[in-house]
This record gives structure tokens, sequence and C-alpha cells, in this order.
């Protein structure tokens, strides 16, 4: 289960969640493909990998179901609905990277023009300097919303387009409704019944229109 500290309510808390139905078919990918071996993090196996591969992907999503209806289960019961928690989707953050983005630093720095961090929010700026994703001078300004906006804007823009879909690389692909492209009928009715109140709870629909994905 996600590790969730003592007295959460001290804490500024970004909930990220994707729809667990891709989640899963995003898994099977990424288990039986295209994640790396680590003995330490992942290491089921070759004769694992090609059972999941030879069973297929609606065995597997079906098998590891239980497990990811827990965990949104639990962030759901200790998370969810909180007052400094902030809940945004994957979706979003996909098909509208410009307003994810300004819900993403409104935890960390005002959005009224020209309002500078303030000291709290330092850790955000050491994580966006170590990941290169924002690079200050020592004795320039304390950046504003407007600017780190910007920065993270041009910086990652072009991380949501993949145009063609490579079982073996990382970023297989990125749209969502996945499941709706590579589960049968039957799988998604199953899933869409396992995870009805966690759909629920968190504004997804049962069955996804295909039309508007």
């Amino acid at each position: 289960m996600p590790s969730i500290p003592e007295r959460i309510e001290d804490y500024s808390i970004i909930l990220h969640l994707r729809d667990p139905r891709d989640v899963l078919v995003s898994s099977f990918f990424s288990n039986a493909f295209s994640h790396p071996v680590n003995p330490a993090i992942f290491n089921p196996g070759e004769a694992a990998r090609q059972e999941w591969i030879e069973q297929g992907i609606d065995a597997f999503v079906i098998g590891q179901s239980p497990s990811v209806v827990d965990r949104y289960n639990y962030l759901i019961d200790n998370l969810l609905g909180r007052e400094n928690v902030l809940f945004l989707k994957y979706e979003e953050m996909v098909l509208n990277y410009q307003e994810w983005l300004a819900k993403f630093l409104s935890v960390f720095i005002a959005s009224e023009p020209d309002a500078a961090t303030e000291t709290p929010q330092k850790g955000l700026l050491t994580l966006l300097e170590k990941l290169l994703l924002f690079q200050r001078e020592a004795r320039s300004p304390v950046p504003t919303f407007s600017t780190l906006y910007q920065a993270l804007f041009e910086a990652c823009k072009a991380d949501f387009q993949v145009e063609d879909e490579d079982i073996y690389r990382h970023k297989r692909q990125v749209l969502p409704g996945d499941h709706t492209r590579k589960l049968q009928p039957e799988t998604i009715a199953a899933l869409n019944k396992k995870f009805s109140e966690v759909l629920n709870k968190l504004g997804y629909e049962s069955v996804a229109n295909q039309n508007e994905l």
C-alpha cells in the first residue's frame, strides 16, 4: 500500500490518479514487455513474463484487479475530500496540460500575478532544479507563478505526444481510455463491476465513450 505519513493534516498533498482500468492495461505491457528487471524492485523472471504474455492481457488485468481495487480504496478512504488534498487526474494532465499544470502549481505558489514563492515552497524549486526543469542564477529573484508555469510548460508540453505505439517502450502510449481499445467487452464489464464504487467516487464513467477519447 502507498505510505501515508502520520499527521497528514500538516502536509499539502497532491493525489494524482489515473483511471484504474487503464492502470491495469499499462501494468500488463510494462510487466510483460518494457519494464527493466531490477532484483531489488522488479524481478519476475522470464518464465513469469512469458506466462503473462501467453495468458493474455484480459486474464492479467482480472487477476491483478483485486490489489488495485484495494489500493484505490485505501487512497480514497484516507485522502480524498480532505481540505489539504488536491485531487488531480492523469487524463487532465494529458488532454489539458495547461489547466492541470496551473492546478498543480497552486499547491506550491500563489497564482496571483507576480506573487513570489514563500520560504515553505523552496522544496519545489529544489526538486525542479534537480530535474533540470527550471534553472535560475543564485542571485536571481525568487520565481513567480507565471515564470514557473512557463518554464514547466515549455519543458514538458511535448511529453504527451506519442505518435506510434511500441510495447517495448516505457512510454508506450499516453491517451486515456486504453482499456476500451485493448480489452474484450466482457473484461471491461467485469472491471466496471469491480471498480464501480471507485469509478463513481473519482468521477470516471463506467463505460468510456470512445468517440471522445
